[in-house]
């Protein structure tokens, strides 16, 4: 049995996109019931922290309500532990300490209880994610497929007519296939233009180390031989102010595998020293390095998908693609 080379790849990226599709439509369902069929109840915050634990940041909130099973007093499931620590923090200025809360919960397990249940991005956020990242790598797959199917056609082709038709149509998909790409990076890139620009435009703030620390990433090594990578992170915890509000955050100032590097780093980074740092005033949670280039990424996006467009237009209009000449007999 012949296969095309393009076979291999269809499905791999079909598969790829099946999962977090499949995942994205069931956490979707599941979430709908839980809007739709859970009562909600109001109670009362009980606990209202930030939990740290290395790179990640999770709001914990237990909530006190009464169910029909009696009074619980739980941490209600919620999306507010994938949105580092400015989503956490925002989390606690919306839930602060003995503040209300609305819940639902499921009837049948009460304990089973979810935070701000509703057809809003809180909700549905993660599965719709899950769904276009599914939706994007499953097209991909269905486009190396089908041109594996051409291509195989043109292989198998007894008519040499019908070869050269099928070879058009393959590389018409393939240049289909790497337009969408360029499409897509610089659509990409345009989408995140506005925010980069915007970033430049926050405010610049003077902080304070109040303390440090030192936590560690590991991640493995490429190569025959695996091998563990251990990354030294320097935190620094900045106090700044903002229109008259007093913060305190977390940010990451310098990584490196070599502690003594960072240790070095830190050294010259005592309690009390400057920091600057741009804050950003609708969420003055969120920090950035003073001589960060937030611009970088969406210009990147941008010249490559133009870049990659322009090549797949220059395939639509090779000669490959137009029909063979035959010779004329005289």
């Amino acid at each position: 049995m012949k296969v095309a080379g393009a076979y291999l790849p269809g499905l791999v990226f079909s598969i790829i996109g099946l999962v977090p599709f499949v995942v994205g439509a069931w956490i979707a369902m599941r979430r709908g019931a839980e809007v739709i069929s859970w009562p909600e109840a109001e109670g009362v915050v009980t606990q209202s922290r930030v939990e740290t634990k290395g790179s990640r940041h999770a709001a914990r909130i237990r909530v006190r309500f009464e169910s029909d099973d009696g009074v619980l007093e739980i941490e209600p499931a919620h999306d507010y532990r994938y949105g580092g620590y400015a989503s956490a923090a925002e989390a606690l200025e919306r839930y602060p300490l003995n503040g209300a809360a609305l819940v639902r919960y499921d009837p049948s397990d009460p304990r089973s209880a979810r935070l701000e249940a509703g057809f809003n991005l809180a909700t549905f956020g993660l599965p719709l994610v899950l769904l276009g990242a599914g939706a994007v790598f499953g097209g991909v797959g269905a486009l190396a497929l089908r041109s594996g199917r051409l291509s195989l056609t043109a292989v198998e082709a007894a008519s040499a007519d019908v070869a050269a038709s099928a070879r058009r149509g393959e590389t018409r998909l393939v240049a289909g296939f790497v337009l969408g790409i360029g499409v897509l990076m610089a659509v990409g890139g345009a989408v995140l233009l506005p925010g980069a620009l915007e970033v430049r435009g926050w405010p610049a703030v003077t902080g304070r180390v109040e303390r440090s620390e030192i936590y560690t990433r590991t991640s493995s090594g490429s190569g025959k031989v695996k091998r563990t990578i251990t990354t030294h992170v320097a935190r620094l915890f900045l106090a700044y102010e903002l229109e008259g509000r007093s913060f305190v955050t977390p940010h990451d100032a310098k990584s490196s595998q070599s502690k003594a590097r960072i240790e070095r780093f830190l050294a010259s980074s005592p309690p009390g020293s400057s920091w600057p740092v741009r804050v950003n005033p609708q969420r003055p949670h969120r920090v950035i390095a003073l001589d960060s280039w937030p611009l970088v990424l969406p210009a990147v996006l941008l010249g490559v998908g133009g870049l990659v467009s322009w090549l797949a237009l220059m395939l639509f209009r090779g000669r490959w693609l137009a029909a063979p000449k035959r010779a004329v007999r005289r």
